[in-house]
């Protein structure tokens, strides 16, 4: 099961010490990620795609992830970075057509320069989980 913790007890434990946000589109690898995620495609079965695909709301995400996010642990120890927008940000594209708005954004392998990347997820809204160190409610 995951482990959820605000951004102060997040950066007190030690956590977002390696956050990099200079270069989102560095590898091939994020590169195909961000069109991925920015553009439906029939390459996919499933995917998010971002409601507004520039790289300027993209790298967005990031920062308000890292200021203003949730950073969850999940039960291998990946370290994810959530962050509830508020409005939809995305949707998800599920063979061929759009099937549910999503209000957050995740950010994965954000310890891995070249693997970081986001996606829009569907959201169950702020304060839907606690942060396992001081107890206050986490948006996702």
């Amino acid at each position: 099961m995951s482990a959820y913790y605000c951004i102060p007890c997040a950066r007190a434990m030690g956590h977002l010490s390696g956050l990099q946000t200079s270069s989102l589109l560095g590898s091939t690898y994020q590169h195909d990620k961000f069109a991925k995620h920015t553009a439906p495609s029939t390459c996919y079965q499933v995917a998010s795609v971002f409601r507004d695909p520039s790289t300027a709301a993209y790298s967005a995400y990031f920062v308000s992830a890292s200021t203003s996010g949730t950073l969850e642990i999940d039960d291998i120890g990946r370290k994810n970075l959530i962050v509830f927008a508020g409005k939809t940000v995305g949707a998800r594209y599920d063979v061929g057509q759009f099937v549910l708005d999503q209000q957050s954004v995740k950010i994965v392998n954000y310890s891995d320069q070249q693997r970081i990347h986001a996606f829009s997820v569907s959201s169950s809204g702020a304060g839907s989980q606690v942060c396992a160190r001081c107890g206050m409610p986490t948006p996702i």
